[in-house]
């Protein structure tokens, strides 16, 4: 049994790394201009979903609730569904790092301005101004008091991929009041991005 618990460490942990050596891999393709996106009709309930399932066993053991509203009738968008579905992960495994048992997240995915909008609020510990204006920056991860903090590299993850799709990503976030991040989309980002050409 002890060896098992062991084994499950080993495991857990070379999972983690695992995941930040991809990270750091994909952050060096983009850096080198090297990475190519995959346009699909991708469909934002479904990427959500997957997320959320993917995600329900770390949010159970932490005694966290989800909620998901996207609206009826959405419909697809042309996007990266893989990259897309990696933004809508990093964000909420970031949510989930950074609450409290008890606490909250919610996504939601409308369409505003024609823009395709992703949110992801969470009610925990919340970022100081310097925090947040520093928050999307490589390597930069701060346990705020929690004993808890990452690489650094999920939220400059996210916003290299928001704009490799021509969007934009935002934080909103008050220490003690939680966080609130906004990724916008283009509904068509390769069109957007021969307009500008």
């Amino acid at each position: 049994q002890k060896q098992a618990e062991y084994v499950g460490y080993i495991s857990a942990s070379s999972a983690s790394l695992l995941a930040i050596v991809n990270d750091i891999l994909d952050l060096a393709t983009v850096e080198a201009g090297a990475i190519v996106l995959d346009y699909t009709d991708a469909d934002p309930a479904r990427i959500v979903g997957a997320v959320t399932e993917g995600l329900a066993d770390r949010m159970r053991a932490r005694g966290l609730t989800m909620e998901t509203k996207v609206a009826p009738g959405i419909g697809r968008f042309v996007a990266d569904e893989k990259r897309l579905r990696q933004i809508v992960y990093n964000l909420v495994a970031n949510a989930i790092e950074f609450s409290e048992e008890g606490g909250r997240i919610t996504i939601t995915v409308n369409r505003r301005d024609g823009m395709v909008e992703f949110v992801v609020a969470d009610t925990g510990h919340g970022m100081p101004p310097d925090l947040v204006a520093t928050a999307f920056e490589r390597f930069e991860s701060r346990s705020l008091g929690t004993g808890r903090g990452g690489a650094g590299l999920g939220l400059a993850i996210v916003k290299s991929f928001v704009e490799l799709h021509r969007g934009t990503v935002a934080i909103s976030s008050e220490v003690g009041r939680g966080t609130t991040v906004t990724v916008r989309l283009p509904p068509s980002p390769v069109t957007t991005a021969e307009a500008a050409e």
